[in-house]
């Protein structure tokens, strides 16, 4: 006989406990941020989303708050290459200097966790959210500011995010 297991408040079950059970450790010989290609002296806004998920409405708030964050940048994944010489030219349009964009290589799957939570926030993808992203972003310590649409893809962060209650994570509205 079947039992029904209702997961409420949030369906994604994530193992981090299991496969990460070390992420919460010092990482040995207890790396910088700039050993990681990122600024020691800056503000990191990351999203380590693919970068076929950011869409023009999001970039153009991201651009928003960098234009509002003095000293700040935004971490983005570094493939595909296209896409890095398109956001360079689509933030230069919004008055964002491209050197304010870092793309970076992926980092080996045993530290990608400890890399992510260099970073200060993470922001997250509207259309499709970060689902395993963003609960590595959380399990490294990261406050996430997200946004729940109507589609179950674009409601997975927002869903992660009310296992916390609030205290650590963000949801914003869209303005």
């Amino acid at each position: 006989t079947e039992k029904l297991l209702v997961m409420n408040p949030c369906f994604f079950v994530s193992g981090h406990n299991v496969t990460h059970i070390d992420v919460l450790s010092e990482m040995p010989g207890a790396r910088s941020r700039s050993d990681y290609g990122l600024p020691e002296d800056k503000l990191i806004f990351g999203s380590f989303n693919t970068l076929y998920k950011i869409e023009p409405s999001i970039f153009a708030a991201w651009m928003l708050i960098l234009n509002k964050v003095p000293n700040s940048v935004i971490w983005l994944l570094k493939e595909p290459a296209e896409a890095q010489q398109f956001l360079c030219k689509s933030a230069k349009a919004f008055g964002v200097d491209c050197d304010r964009l870092l793309f970076l290589d992926k980092v080996d799957l045993e530290e990608h966790i400890q890399v992510k939570g260099m970073a200060d926030i993470m922001l997250d993808t509207i259309i499709y959210n970060g689902h395993g992203t963003t609960a590595d972003a959380l399990w490294a310590g990261l406050p996430v500011v997200t946004l729940a649409q109507e589609h179950m893809a674009a409601r997975v962060a927002p869903s992660l995010l009310s296992v916390f209650g609030g205290n650590a994570s963000v949801s914003i509205a869209r303005d």
